[in-house]
C-alpha cells in the first residue's frame, strides 16, 4: 500500500517553521555571535519550543551553516542584480562595490557574522570568505584570458586581494566614510592595480 502523499499545506508549514527558526538565528548570530547564541534562545525568539529546533537542525552548527549559506545567497543575488549587464571594468567594480556597501548598510552586522572565522566552529562549515575569494579568482582568470587584467597575476591571490579590498571598502563605509568617496577610491585603486601595464 502506497504511503499517503504529504499535503502542500504540511510542507508549507514545515518550510515556514524552518524560516522562523532561521530568521531568529540570524538575529541572534548577528547580535551575539555564534558562541553566545544557544539553540533554546533561537527557538524562544522564534516563538517555538526548544524541541522544535531539533526537528529542523541537528545542532547549533547545522543552523549556523544554514544561516551562512542563506547570507551568501542573499548577497550574491543582490550584487548580481546590480551588476547585471554592466560593461567595462570600472563600471563593473563600481556596481560590485556599491552593491556590497548598500547590502551591508541594509543588513547591519550580517556579513560580519556570516564571515566569522568558521575554523573556530568546525572544519566542515563552509567558509564564506574562501567561497567568495574563489569566485573572484574565477572572474580574474576569465578576465586575464580576455586581456583585460594584467596576466602576471595569480588568480587565486588576486581573488583573495579583491575580496580583502572590498571588505576594506565596507569597513571604511561602516566607519562613516562617504559612500561615493569609498567607491571612487576603491575603484581607482583596483583599476590601477589590475589593468595591464602599457
Amino acid at each position: 500500500m502506497a504511503e499517503p502523499a504529504i499535503s502542500g499545506t504540511v510542507v508549507e508549514r514545515r518550510d515556514a517553521t524552518r524560516e522562523r527558526l532561521l530568521k531568529a538565528a540570524r538575529e541572534l548570530f548577528v547580535a551575539r555571535g555564534y558562541h553566545a547564541t544557544r539553540p533554546q534562545d533561537i527557538a524562544k525568539l522564534a516563538g517555538l519550543g526548544q524541541g522544535t529546533f531539533y526537528l529542523y537542525f541537528a545542532d547549533k552548527k547545522a543552523c549556523f551553516i544554514a544561516f551562512v549559506v542563506q547570507a551568501r545567497l542573499e548577497l550574491q543575488h543582490y550584487v548580481q542584480a546590480r551588476a547585471f549587464g554592466v560593461v567595462g571594468l570600472e563600471a563593473f567594480f563600481t556596481a560590485q562595490i556599491g552593491a556590497s556597501l548598500d547590502f551591508s548598510a541594509e543588513h547591519p552586522g550580517l556579513l560580519r557574522a556570516a564571515m566569522a572565522d568558521v575554523s573556530t566552529i568546525a572544519t566542515d562549515v563552509p567558509d564564506l570568505t574562501q567561497t567568495w575569494a574563489g569566485e573572484w579568482a574565477r572572474m580574474v582568470s576569465n578576465t586575464i584570458q580576455r586581456g583585460v587584467l594584467d596576466a602576471s597575476y595569480d588568480p587565486e591571490i588576486a581573488g583573495a586581494l579583491l575580496l580583502g579590498t572590498i571588505g576594506g571598502a565596507v569597513a571604511a563605509a561602516n566607519r562613516g566614510a562617504p559612500r561615493d568617496k569609498v567607491i571612487a577610491n576603491t575603484v581607482r585603486f583596483l583599476i590601477r592595480a589590475l589593468q595591464p601595464q602599457r
